[in-house]
């Protein structure tokens, strides 16, 4: 989070805003005015699915322009961003923050350079070359650390910040053929962080920061709040180091496992990692709002939900998008995926440690039997057309398919489940499935929302359900009511509001669009209000009907013709 005014804090959140940009190339060349039409920063501290430790990723930044000065050579440039907020009109006062450092730019016109298109990223896209480390074979961690600070800046241009590191020794230092990306990524994890550049361009390893920032509905689009999960995440456990020397704490717990391989871990540094991370809680959720310059990816804010809920969110990612106005997108991951990811603009490199249990296999076996429990269960992957690759997963009562008589079978085909009391129930039929063409077969169906064009079948049961009575609703083209029914009867509804009821207890009874009778059925009896009977009706010249009124009420009466 970066330090502002306390205007700037009021004015941010205010219902009116005004922006301004600046671009710096050098020492001195500036842009800013209608030159800089829009700038999209996306920023990153973790690209995966799941929370970790040692990531290093790249941020860019794009930037659109209209008539840009022909001076420049724009090809590779290097420049720095900032947006600016309005705090006074007289005289025009803004306040800057800055947006990064970036380098390597890309430009792209279409029409002899009337609009340009600028593309940059920061410091790690210079950081692609060999990390050779000049350390001992026995040495500290803050050793490591200096080497790669001095290497950096020496083959790179890039400035480390200076740091007091912990007194952590590696008795047997790993010499690997490694990028500078990779190994502050290595060096990151040791201290518990990511690596980030900061705003002003320096290289530095952090942890999640509070930013003192609460995003409440007022700030937040429609609908702009999005769970991922359905609780909070909380980690529980932690494994690291590598595949052959792997380091575990907190095996068994319930909870988040927080995994990254790294060779240069250990047991004293992952004691230290653990400490500080257990029991660490956060929303796995996405959020879109109004936006704030001074956010950055590595920040951690707090949202509002509908219901006024606070929740902990970190940024591990967001896209901020300036212009006319302002909106911000933040995503905060919380997958299982097991994962360290070291990326840039030039290469993402995925490293596991590869245990047991993360194979696929090993774990959709201990899902089953986490399902399953104490009744057992089997599961087969099988291979129906003999080219050695699995393509189907069952899961059945027993390990034998002509025997299973409850099987759930999985293929590119569909799912589906079929039980058969005789036996090879393989073969079906598959009473319950999700077919890959879109169709779902089952007996029942329970749903909070079912949208359909066309309902096919014999029954529709409403209702009986947890004592609830059910509702039938009728719709025109418009979204408009026009007909339903429920325990109370059945409703029509006129185009000019009136409507009619029917129901056993009361009949047949007319309202107007105010909710008032003005016609209705009594037994044998038809009443109506305020209304004019014209003309005598005789009824095969016997009998004579003769209209009666009242100042309230109108009826009929009878006359005998013999």
């Amino acid at each position: 989070m970066q330090t502002v005014s306390e205007t700037y804090a009021e004015k941010i959140i205010s219902s009116e805003r005004k922006f301004a940009l600046r671009l710096t190339f050098g020492a001195s060349t500036v842009l800013t005015g209608t030159t800089l039409q829009d700038i999209s920063l996306e920023e990153l501290v973790m690209s995966g699915e799941a929370l970790t430790m040692g990531s290093a990723c790249s941020n860019k930044i794009t930037v659109n322009m209209l008539n840009p000065p022909t001076d420049i050579d724009y090809d590779g440039v290097s420049f720095k961003a900032e947006a600016g907020l309005l705090l006074n009109d007289r005289p025009e006062t803004y306040e800057w923050i800055p947006l990064g450092v970036f380098y390597g730019a890309e430009p792209e016109t279409n029409n002899d350079f009337k609009n340009l298109t600028l593309t940059a990223y920061d410091g790690f896209c210079k950081m692609t070359g060999k990390y050779n480390a000049t350390v001992g074979s026995e040495t500290t961690l803050q050793a490591v650390y200096d080497d790669l600070k001095a290497q950096l800046l020496a083959n790179c241009g890039i400035v480390l910040k200076a740091r007091t590191v912990p007194s952590y020794t590696i008795a047997n230092f790993p010499y690997l053929d490694i990028t500078y990306i990779q190994a502050i990524g290595y060096v990151a994890g040791c201290l518990g962080g990511f690596a980030r550049f900061d705003r002003e361009g320096y290289l530095e390893i952090i942890w999640f920061e509070d930013s003192g920032i609460t995003i409440g509905r007022r700030l937040q689009y429609m609908n702009g709040f999005k769970r991922y999960t359905g609780k909070n995440l909380m980690v529980s456990s932690l494994s690291t180091g590598t595949k052959d020397n792997p380091i575990v704490r907190g095996v068994g717990a319930s909870g988040l496992n927080l995994l990254f391989e790294n060779p240069y871990m250990t047991h004293e540094m992952a004691d230290a990692i653990f400490d500080f991370v257990q029991n660490f809680s956060y929303t796995p959720c996405g959020v879109k709002w109004r936006g704030n310059p001074a956010v950055q990816a590595g920040d951690t804010i707090k949202v509002l939900d509908k219901d006024g809920l606070e929740h902990t969110v970190l940024v591990m990612s967001h896209t901020l998008k300036i212009g006319g106005g302002m909106a911000d997108t933040i995503e905060c991951k919380g997958s299982g995926e097991i994962k360290s990811e070291f990326s840039n603009s030039y290469e993402t490199v995925g490293q596991k440690i590869e245990r047991v249990y993360t194979t696929l296999e090993t774990a959709i076996l201990n899902a089953t039997n986490a399902i399953s429990g104490n009744k057992g269960g089997f599961v087969v992957f099988r291979d129906t057309n003999s080219d050695n690759k699995p393509d189907e997963i069952l899961v059945m009562d027993s390990d034998d398919i002509t025997l299973s008589t409850k099987v759930w079978r999985w293929n590119k085909e569909g799912l589906g489940y079929s039980y058969n009391a005789a036996g090879n129930a393989y073969n079906g039929p598959y009473k319950t499935a999700i077919t890959a063409d879109g169709q779902i077969v089952a007996d029942f169906i329970t749903s909070g929302v079912l949208s359909a064009s066309i309902i096919n079948g014999g029954t529709l049961k409403l209702g009986g359900q947890d004592n609830t009575s059910g509702t039938f609703e009728l719709y025109d083209n418009s979204n408009k009511l026009i007909f339903t029914a429920q325990n109370g009867g059945l409703t029509v509804y006129a185009e000019n509001g009136d409507y009619v009821k029917l129901n056993a207890e009361h009949g047949l009874t007319g309202y107007d669009s105010k909710g008032n009778s003005i016609y209705w059925a009594d037994g044998d009896v038809f009443h109506m209000k305020n209304a004019e009977i014209e003309g005598e009706i005789q009824v095969a010249g016997m009998i004579k009907i003769v209209p009666v009124s009242t100042s309230d009420n109108v009826g009929v009466g009878f006359v005998a013709l013999l």
